[in-house]
């Protein structure tokens, strides 16, 4: 299986298993708020918070570290996780005395303790967990890290909610986390013994390279959870406990929302990363870039629609008025969301580069700009300061991290996926604010399928990620389709495919031959997919029910596609815009446009399928296709650089096998090289290629391939001359007004 399906496979189970923590996680949410209230809520939050700023050390020491590691060299796993496991459980003895010492020295009550002291328990229990975590993200087996979060998740949320239902307090909430993380350790570490095997031994040379190479993750760890966490407990000093529960309530959103770039970056990401840092510079910046897009258009949508619904959102997530605080709050939340997700591609191309060190400069300048700011907008704002604070700090780490990531890693291509996002998200916005006064459970689901449609028609996602993810979806499909058969894993690289399919804006010089062999092979995939399309009879064991459903999903597609042609030729021919007639064809059908290519008004376009034939449609720079051409690209059509033709041509790639009884049609590709010029009412039949620099005579009808810089006419066309300009090096640079 080739990287990109790993990536899906590996999404898709992280996803799913989302969707199951994310929805146990919001319905905690609602049980805090509406069971707990503000002050309670802030008092569990305080203790989460407090243990996570003294117990850095055991979080943040070695995770990134090991899954780097293990992702490079698997075969030393088993004495990873021996070693860091001693180290944890150490590090945790010295830090939860440091926890229980300064509760006694801060003169907490007696209940503050305990609720501490639970937590800091749990901080035990969640560092072991990560330690087999990572070695599942360093093994891409996501599978068991998915279940061991629902395992926690779900269960906690299910114990917790009884509780709360039976008048429990915030104690009982705290055991059953702990109950719940302890769950998915045991889980998580049977699996590990299981499939890795933890059978190494204690070595004090491996112990020292962790901590000396974990130094690093340590400070970048500890300079970062000050600063992510350090504003509640600067809020419970310098305010009260109801805003540290206002501000709880907001932020546990918030930190909820972090679970995409954890997907993405953290689990499948990092490791992938990590051993493209090894091997391909190309590789590793490809996957910062794709990594970037998908964050971009996933974070702000999500950071809009926080910012635009806050009020409906907290009204309906704690149901309580005293929560009306945290409103604001969230709003000054949402711009973080994006800036969180960005840092984490760059903070996780640094580490898969080896560039950590640079990563305590980062988090010291954060911390101290966080302190700092924080000092001064909590006094004035409270809680709503905090937050601003937060969102500030993440804006400051992207510009640093940018700045200290090398230049040739930057994706500097995301620029344009972000800005047609953003729009998107404007259009997104009308939706949001113009319902306002509905429920939630209307508005979002209404806003995202707007946002969804907004970025189909900008064509956010650039056209080459979504080809590969499709055949790298279809091809993971017919494997496990053809697995489940034979029992023995079958296809080639779907990534390789791709790149075939999506073609380049210039043919190469004389290679027609190869290029029609190429196009050939497209225009049997084309006829394959097509012949799939149509339900006319049920296959062996194929009930009734699914019959009718493959019927209608022909008629449907039929529709659609039917639809799209009409269009194309009755609407779009006639806009008098080159650049919207282009966008059309780029964005709708996928044609392959080159710079300045000029296709006049009036074209008449035959194609079968939905996007059937943009797939196999490639038009080079500077060439020029007149007004009232018939363009057939079922069987596919590229067409090269600097290409003349005139007004009146057909291009027909399709015909059908005149002795078959079932008049079955058959399509098969036309390719026009570099210089050539197609005269006036010539007719290009399926299967030909005409040569770099040839030329059809007007009228002229062509069954058979064209020499390079030869002249033909005549029905059917033959050779009369020869081209005497053989290095043509013109610019035909014609794009008149209005046509």
């Amino acid at each position: 299986m080739n990287g990109l399906q790993r990536i899906i496979g590996n999404t898709a189970i992280s996803f799913v298993g989302q969707i199951v923590t994310w929805t146990s996680t919001l319905i905690l949410t609602m049980a805090y708020g509406r069971f707990l209230g503000d002050v309670k809520l802030g008092e569990l939050f305080f203790a989460v918070s407090f243990v996570a700023v003294i117990g850095f050390p055991i979080e943040f020491s070695f995770n990134q570290q090991l899954t780097r590691d293990i992702a490079q060299y698997p075969e030393k796993a088993p004495r990873y996780v021996v070693n860091a496991l001693v180290l944890k459980i150490a590090l945790w003895l010295a830090l939860f005395g440091a926890i229980l010492t300064l509760c006694w020295l801060l003169n907490y009550s007696p209940e503050e303790r305990r609720l501490i002291a639970i937590c800091g328990c749990t901080l035990m229990t969640g560092a072991v967990a990560t330690i087999f975590g990572s070695v599942f993200n360093a093994t891409e087996r996501q599978f068991y890290n998915v279940v061991g979060t629902v395992i926690e998740k779900g269960l906690g949320s299910l114990v917790i909610v009884l509780l709360l239902l039976h008048g429990r307090g915030v104690m009982a909430a705290a055991i059953a986390l702990l109950i719940a993380s302890s769950a998915r350790a045991i889980w998580q570490g049977v699996w590990v013994a299981r499939l890795v095997g933890i059978n190494g031994t204690f070595d004090l040379s491996m112990i020292k390279d962790l901590v000396r190479a974990g130094v690093p993750f340590l400070l970048y760890g500890m300079l970062g959870v000050i600063y992510y966490r350090i504003d509640t407990i600067l809020l419970q000093f310098m305010t009260t406990i109801n805003v540290v529960g206002w501000y709880g309530a907001g932020y546990r959103l918030f930190d909820t929302l972090t679970f995409l770039p954890n997907i993405v970056m953290v689990a499948i990401m990092y490791p992938l990363m990590s051993k493209y840092s090894l091997v391909s510079t190309d590789a590793l910046k490809t996957a910062i870039e794709k990594s970037t897009n998908f964050l971009l258009l996933c974070g702000l949508p999500i950071a809009t629609g926080m910012f635009l619904a806050a009020p409906a959102i907290v009204g309906f997530l704690y149901h309580r008025k005293e929560f009306t605080p945290t409103i604001p709050v969230l709003q000054a939340l949402a711009p973080g969301i994006v800036l969180l997700y960005l840092n984490t591609v760059w903070t996780t191309a640094m580490m898969s580069s080896k560039l950590e060190r640079k990563m305590p400069f980062m988090a010291g300048i954060a911390l101290v700009f966080n302190l700092a700011v924080n000092f001064i907008l909590i006094p004035r704002l409270q809680g709503v300061g905090a937050a601003i604070t937060t969102s500030l700090t993440e804006g400051l780490l992207c510009v640093i991290a940018m700045f200290l990531l090398p230049r040739n890693l930057l994706p500097v291509k995301s620029l344009v996926v972000g800005a047609k996002t953003l729009v998107a998200c404007g259009v997104m916005s009308i939706v949001i604010l113009a319902f306002h006064a509905y429920s939630i459970l209307f508005v979002l689901p209404a806003a995202s399928v707007v946002f969804v449609l907004a970025a189909i028609v900008l064509a956010t996602i650039p056209r080459d990620d979504l080809e590969a993810v499709y055949y790298a979806v279809r091809r993971k499909a017919q494997r496990g389709d053809r697995a489940s058969r034979s029992g023995q894993p079958q296809g080639a690289s779907a990534l390789a495919f791709a790149g075939n399919v999506s073609g380049t804006h210039r043919m190469p010089g004389t290679e027609a031959f190869h290029l029609r062999q190429r196009l050939s092979s497209g225009a049997r995939q084309v006829i394959n997919s097509l012949s799939g399309m149509m339900p006319s009879q049920p296959l062996p064991g194929t009930t009734q029910l699914r019959a009718r459903v493959l019927k209608a999903t022909y008629t449907v597609r039929l529709l659609i596609s039917a639809s799209i042609k009409y269009v194309t030729n009755h609407i779009i021919s006639r806009i008098p815009s080159h650049t919207l007639r282009n966008a059309w064809l780029r964005q709708v059908l996928g044609w392959d446009l080159g710079p300045n290519a000029t296709i006049l008004m009036g074209q008449y376009i035959q194609m079968a399928g939905i996007r059937h034939s943009g797939k196999r449609v490639a038009i080079g720079t500077d060439t020029v296709i007149n007004r009232g051409c018939l363009l057939y690209t079922t069987g596919g059509l590229v067409i090269g650089e600097h290409v003349s033709i005139s007004s009146g041509v057909w291009l027909v790639t399709g015909s059908h096998l005149m002795n078959d009884p079932e008049f079955t049609d058959i399509y098969r590709p036309i390719a026009i090289d570099d210089y050539a010029w197609i005269g006036s009412r010539a007719t290009i039949l399926a299967g030909v290629t005409i040569g770099r620099g040839a030329v059809v005579m007007a009228g002229a009808v062509v069954s058979r391939d064209v020499p390079p810089y030869a002249v033909v006419g005549g029905v059917p066309a033959q050779v009369v001359s020869m081209r005497e300009l053989r290095d043509p090096a013109y610019s035909l640079n014609f794009r008149p007004l209005f046509e």
